[in-house]
């Protein structure tokens, strides 16, 4: 993945560490379909805090602009997630879930993301999908906030 984020700074021109990024990962783990999503501390604590629906803690304030801003749908139907945890690092805000897909075989996902988009300068939300054997990624921004991927 560093080699991945050197890639998109050297094609932007740009100092790595000007690039914002957010970095949403869905993969298949024993039979389960799992989804982290990893933010700047920074940029994210601020957005989610910007909002007038204050919540009692991080996590749950956190769930609720991310519900707000990315929608998943698998095979055509709508899917929700739930967050189970939260991690800090100094420099990043790390939530991890899970998709309530029951053991559904997916076959095309179409996503919408919008988080940190409009409210954060060129903001980039890098897409990792880990699914039937097959690592595939996309680049979401201001200009492209949805994507579809097709499993065959």
């Amino acid at each position: 993945m560093s080699l991945f984020v050197l890639a998109i700074g050297l094609f932007l021109g740009g100092d790595i560490h000007d690039i914002r990024l957010a970095r949403f990962r869905i993969s298949e783990a024993g039979g389960k379909y799992e989804l982290s999503v990893n933010f700047d501390r920074a940029d994210f604590l601020k957005t989610i805090y910007a909002t007038k629906e204050y919540q009692p803690d991080v996590l749950s304030q956190a769930k609720v602009y991310v519900t707000q801003h990315l929608s998943i749908s698998i095979n055509q139907e709508q899917m929700g997630y739930e967050f189970q945890a939260i991690e800090y690092t100094d420099t990043n805000v790390i939530l991890r879930g899970a998709l309530e897909t029951g053991r559904k075989k997916i076959k095309e996902i179409f996503i919408t993301n919008t988080c940190l988009i409009d409210d954060v300068d060129g903001q980039l939300n890098i897409m990792e999908f880990f699914l039937n054997g097959k690592k595939r990624f996309f680049k979401l921004d201001k200009k492209r906030t949805q994507t579809t991927i097709a499993y065959n």
